[in-house]
């Protein structure tokens, strides 16, 4: 055996906050003390991570549950060289490298006092993997043939083949369950379980309350493994009303808001006394999807959206620069693609689409689609070309965005409609029933560029790929990808797989780039790492000097 990793706690805090802050004081002026307060638009359905499919649900199940090893401020997939322990405390690859063994920390254990072991990483591994459950990273578990326990501290991942992110796909995706919990609860019924809302977990936080609608409520676990959490409670408050929590931010009400959208809204953060702003490259990039499902019957193919020659024209015919200068500045870029600036993989040359409105027009005309009637609309066969876009209320952005959008497909002569729904009704069209024509979402890319396989692969169809797209030689080349050792060659295989995607037009990629965290001043230790911004917060201190009410709350 080889070894790979045997880092300690101290170096693992001081390598997650990098460049920006070093292993955090737990002390504070008094008792231990710190309140940090979220907003966010929307509440999580369950504190699960297995069923998590939106930030919100992510981000919180973050502060409950943790990895075996994690990416460290340089966040990348490949190798292992930059990842850091978790609940693992080392870990060794076999000779022949399709083995890799982890030794848990003993100190890691349950919210409930039980010791983390190695049955609850192999249990994991089943139930991320269970088509029940239908986790959606599930698919990127595909070359873990087993995960077995050695004996109660220590857990073998056997792979069917060498290749760059063995270690990325064995720790990343998983956030690891308590077997001892959850193994006698049928799958079928562990989404609705009464667990699911009140979980028990092993990371920096546990779950004190939940009130529906309004607040969920953790308190700092002050016997966590990795050392005792910097701030006392998060409490992570949900409102549907962006200027609400804008006010909510000046007001003192709130501590962090991210993102904080609208120029205006920044603005007015960046003349708050006591507030600062944070800029930070996003992970996301937001998109307006299409249905290759008819809504009325997911049996048949869409009316419009089956047609990859009508997707390229509804391309061609939007302007995205204008659009993204238009609501976000200097801030926005135009995605190349479905990726985000920050990842290693994007590259300007990548073959997409150009902005072409006369190209637009005339295919249009070639699939028989003409202004019969004079009213502005094309039609064919006395339909109109006409679609509905689902767009969640609370996405300032992406609102604004559709705005522009309808007026330029207008000008091609294109209805495209907005309905704008709150985000669990939203969620529920475009997750749930998958009854729509089209959505404008956002997707958070993780460190590595097969996170395409989720939502723009026939493996991911079962999980993000709501739209139903799927190209037998992308599939072929995200495993060819996958498989490359040569950074270089891999990269170009990766840019062939964007190009081929822009190529079928599944999507408008409409905008991505740097993002405008707000926070109260008062906080120190303040880090949002590219790959999750929420992955730090328990890093989070209050300045001695800055004290206010609610971080002295006694502890419960």
């Amino acid at each position: 055996m080889k070894r790979i990793s045997s880092l300690t706690i101290p170096a693992v805090l001081a390598a997650l906050v990098g460049s920006e802050g070093c292993a955090p004081d737990l002390s504070c002026e008094g008792d231990w003390c710190g309140t940090l307060v979220m907003v966010s638009p929307a509440e999580p359905p369950t504190l699960l991570p297995i069923f998590a499919q939106f930030d919100i649900h992510i981000a919180l199940a973050a502060q409950l549950f943790w990895r075996l090893a994690d990416v460290g401020p340089n966040p990348t997939s490949r190798g292992h060289e930059s990842f850091v322990p978790g609940l693992a405390e080392q870990w060794e690859f076999s000779d022949d490298s399709l083995t890799v063994v982890f030794r848990l920390n003993p100190a890691a254990r349950w919210h409930d006092g039980a010791p983390v072991t190695a049955r609850d990483v192999a249990f994991t591994f089943d139930v991320y993997r269970d088509t029940i459950i239908n986790a959606l990273p599930r698919s990127r578990l595909d070359r873990i043939v087993s995960v077995t326990e050695r004996d109660p501290a220590t857990v073998a991942f056997q792979f069917s083949e060498r290749y760059p992110e063995q270690f990325f796909d064995a720790v990343y995706h998983m956030r690891i369950l308590p077997h001892h919990l959850l193994d006698t609860i049928p799958r079928a019924g562990l989404r609705n379980h009464p667990v699911a809302r009140n979980p028990v977990g092993n990371g920096p936080f546990r779950l004190r309350r939940w009130d529906a609608g309004e607040a969920i409520e953790l308190l700092a676990d002050s016997t966590f493994f990795a050392g005792r959490p910097s701030v006392r409670r998060l409490l992570w408050q949900f409102s549907s009303d962006v200027p609400t929590m804008v006010t909510q931010l000046a007001a003192g009400e709130v501590d962090v808001l991210y993102p904080v959208t609208g120029l205006e809204n920044i603005d007015r953060i960046r003349g708050e006394p006591d507030l600062r702003t944070v800029d930070v490259q996003s992970n996301a990039y937001a998109y307006v999807a299409f249905n290759f499902r008819d809504p009325a019957d997911l049996d048949r193919p869409h009316p419009l959206f089956a047609d990859r020659r009508l997707r390229r024209a509804l391309t061609m015919a939007v302007d995205r620069a204008v659009i993204v200068r238009s609501v976000m500045g200097d801030a926005g870029v135009v995605p190349v693609g479905p990726v985000t600036a920050g990842h290693w993989i994007w590259d300007d040359d990548i073959e997409q689409l150009p902005y072409d409105p006369d190209r637009a027009r005339t295919l249009l005309s070639e699939l028989g689609w003409s202004d019969s009637d004079a009213d502005g609309v094309l039609d064919r066969d006395g339909q109109p070309l006409s679609f509905e876009l689902l767009i969640s209320s609370t996405s300032v952005l992406r609102v604004r965005s559709a705005v522009f959008l309808q007026e330029q497909l207008k000008q091609a002569g294109i209805d495209m409609t907005i309905q704008t729904l709150e985000p669990n009704a939203w969620g529920s069209r475009v997750f749930g029933s998958r009854r729509f024509d089209s959505y404008f979402g956002s997707w958070l890319q993780d460190p590595s560029p097969g996170s395409v396989t989720e939502s723009w692969t026939a493996a991911g169809i079962d999980a993000g790929n709501v739209g139903g797209y799927t190209n037998s030689e992308i599939d072929r080349l995200v495993q060819s990808a996958r498989s490359e050792f040569d950074p270089a060659v891999a990269k170009e295989m990766w840019k062939a797989v964007i190009g081929l995607i822009n190529g079928d037009a599944p999507a408008i990629w409409i905008y991505g780039g740097v993002v405008t965290v707000g926070i109260h001043d008062r906080f120190e230790n303040v880090s949002f790492p590219w790959d999750e911004w929420w992955k730090n917060l328990w890093m989070f201190r209050v300045a001695a000097s800055r004290l206010i009410d609610r971080d002295l709350m006694p502890a419960y």
